[in-house]
């Protein structure tokens, strides 16, 4: 049957699935117990348990017409309907100091393209591109600060270069741009509080950009020319 609907308009099915992506990464801010996200961000990196759960939240409201599936092939969650891919989700995992700087920012955004290329490669479906910024806030006991919290020193510095409250504003606020003058489109922030482990406040915000449009194999160039003249 010949498909009649405007090129911008997209279908019902469509339209559900990515409404699923959404609400997934929105349920973030109650899928985690008290104080469980601060352990996890706090000792290593939360990629894989934030993108579980957005996959098993997506797996739970789409029901049993569509499979759900990780690391299929080379993508973090992959969207199935029958044999056909309808959506792929790529993650990746910083800190806010990462964001901060603009070699840390530019480093992740291409990864992030190579992500977004890797993606068209594998299947046309809609992409989508997860990526999660922890923050840590508070005195890092000495105890703990050299094997225990993950990247110690990077926090306590960024923390005396821009204060503590600061870091966080930042670092959503240069990332959000970024973001959107590489890939184009919307970025959704789901901020997650994660509570207190060992006297630390830890969050994290949770950026959904897509679907992508395919701006990214343009742009490509153009981040690593800014990059290197150091425009951003």
């Amino acid at each position: 049957m010949t498909d009649h609907r405007p090129p911008h308009e997209v279908s019902p099915s469509t339209a559900r699935v990515r409404a699923s992506v959404g609400a997934a990464v929105n349920s973030l801010a109650g899928a985690f117990e008290d104080g469980e996200l601060a352990f996890l961000a706090a000792t290593s990196k939360p990629e894989l348990p934030i993108r579980d759960r957005v996959a098993w939240h997506a797996s739970r409201s789409l029901g049993d017409e569509y499979v759900v599936s990780r690391e299929w092939r080379r993508a973090d969650i992959a969207i199935l309907r029958g044999s056909d891919v309808v959506t792929q989700i790529e993650a990746k995992a910083m800190y806010s100091f990462d964001v901060l700087q603009q070699g840390g920012r530019q480093a992740y955004l291409k990864r992030m393209i190579a992500d977004a290329v890797k993606m068209s490669a594998l299947a046309r479906s809609d992409r989508y591109l997860l990526s999660t910024v922890t923050d840590v806030r508070g005195n890092i006991s000495e105890s703990i600060r050299k094997y225990v919290v993950k990247y110690s020193p990077l926090i306590a510095r960024a923390a005396g270069t821009h204060g503590s409250d600061a870091v966080q504003h930042l670092s959503r606020q240069r990332w959000s741009r970024d973001l959107e003058d590489t890939f184009g489109g919307e970025t959704a922030v789901t901020h997650v509080e994660g509570g207190r482990v060992w006297g630390l406040e830890v969050s994290v915000d949770v950026f959904l950009t897509g679907p992508l449009t395919g701006e990214e194999h343009t742009t490509a160039s153009s981040v690593a020319l800014e990059a290197s003249a150091g425009l951003t």
